[in-house]
């Protein structure tokens, strides 16, 4: 376990239509020692309606999961970043085939 941990993947679940809830997963390069806050951007302004700003990464574990929403005038592709500890991780997504 280490004690300042990086993100190293993000990934983000199929979005089967617009408005739809998804989940995002991080994965950190080990097990953090204590909890640690994870700060969350998108990309672009608009895309996720619903979306957390910063998420926290539990003592003893290596990913962790959250949901955001897709808005139902989503067009193109979006992405998520997750930083902290001077690491990031990004995730790309596209709107479902019309």
């Amino acid at each position: 376990m280490t004690e300042n941990v990086i993100p190293l993947t993000l990934a983000i679940g199929n979005i089967p239509s617009l408005g739809s809830t998804v989940q995002v997963t991080v994965t950190f390069d080990d097990a953090t020692t204590h909890d640690q806050v994870v700060n969350i951007a998108s990309t672009p302004s608009g895309f996720f309606s619903s979306i957390p700003s910063q998420v926290t990464l539990p003592a003893n574990a290596s990913s962790l999961n959250f949901n955001v929403t897709v808005a139902t005038n989503a067009s193109g592709g979006g992405s998520i970043t997750a930083s902290c500890n001077g690491g990031h991780a990004t995730g790309f997504c596209s709107t479902p085939a019309g």
